[in-house]
C-alpha cells in the first residue's frame, strides 16, 4: 500500500534538532503575551499548582487523605503568602462550609501528629 499522506518515509520536520524553549522565543509567566493580572480561581489554583506543587500538610498539624490550597484574603491574587495548605476539613471549617453540609459526617475528634487525638481546630 502506498503511502499517500503528507508525510514521506524519510521526510525531515522543518524543527528537527531546534528547541523552542531554549531558542528564547519562549516567554513564560508576566512576559507571555497573554499574562493577566487578574485572574479568577482556577487560574490562581493552576498557578500555584505549576509553581508550588499540590498541598501536602496541614497548617494545623492534622494527618489526612486530602489536602488543599486555602486563600486566607478572599482575594485571588498570585502571591504565596495569600494561601496555606489546609486538610480538606480545616479549610471547610475556616470558609463555613462544614456548619452548611451537616451531611458531610466529620464529626468527633481529628488525628493530630503521631496518633494523639485532640478536638479538631476551631476558626
Amino acid at each position: 500500500m502506498e503511502n499517500i499522506g503528507r508525510f514521506q518515509k524519510g521526510h525531515t520536520p522543518y524543527n528537527k534538532g531546534k528547541s523552542i524553549i531554549n531558542s528564547g522565543s519562549f516567554k513564560a509567566g508576566e512576559q507571555h503575551r497573554n499574562w493577566k493580572e487578574k485572574i479568577g480561581y482556577s487560574g490562581v489554583h493552576g498557578w500555584l499548582r505549576r509553581n508550588f506543587g499540590k498541598a501536602d500538610h496541614c497548617m494545623n498539624g492534622c494527618l489526612a487523605k486530602a489536602y488543599d490550597w486555602a486563600n486566607i484574603s478572599g482575594e485571588y491574587r498570585r502571591d504565596i503568602n495569600d494561601f496555606e495548605s489546609l486538610c480538606r476539613r480545616c479549610h471547610m471549617i475556616k470558609d463555613g462550609r462544614l456548619e452548611t453540609m451537616p451531611h458531610v459526617g466529620w464529626k468527633g475528634p481529628h488525628i493530630y501528629g503521631k496518633g494523639t487525638k485532640y478536638t479538631h481546630y476551631n476558626a
